[in-house]
């Protein structure tokens, strides 16, 4: 649970995949952390990259959240690199898998204007089908009615 600049609650799904340094520094810090209980890993883990995730969603509005979702990604793992380096452990990737704004609406108000302006295209691209196939017909009512006329003068 996040709350963005504009104040609106976020529920953002964020997946991490960490592993202990390669370093003896980095062994021993993760050896010492973690040794005795290793399941400590992952909750300490995630709760450093809540705690971020919540900071720098604090600094951005909903649309930047949605839109920039990469930019989201890079940030909390350069913020979370140094606490992550001091217990040993160094993080491969994170990728925000949902934002969700919990039935307020917001997020699906911002595409309204995209999904309009989409809308608007297909309606004019189907009118003009519509138009070039009434003209394709009409031609072809004419040549019809053409070829009658001129069959009609050869025969008479």
């Amino acid at each position: 649970k996040c709350v963005t600049r504009q104040g609106i609650a976020l529920t953002v799904r964020a997946v991490i995949a960490f592993k202990v340094g390669n370093d003896t520094e980095s062994i021993v810090n993760a050896g010492q952390r973690f040794l005795s209980d290793q399941d400590q890993m992952a909750v300490l883990t995630g709760r450093i990259f809540a705690g971020h995730l919540r900071s720098i969603i604090g600094s951005m509005t909903v649309e930047e959240i949605v839109t920039e979702r990469q930019k989201l990604a890079t940030e909390v793992l350069e913020t979370s690199k140094t606490e992550m380096a001091k217990i040993g452990l160094i993080v491969d990737s994170l990728q925000i898998q949902s934002i969700d704004d919990g039935n307020t609406g917001y997020i699906e108000a911002m595409s309204a204007p995209h999904k309009a302006a989409i809308q608007q295209q297909a309606q004019v691209a189907q009118a003009q089908a519509t138009q070039a196939s009434v003209e394709a017909q009409q031609e072809a009512a004419r040549n019809q009615a053409e070829y009658q006329r001129q069959t009609a003068v050869v025969q008479a």
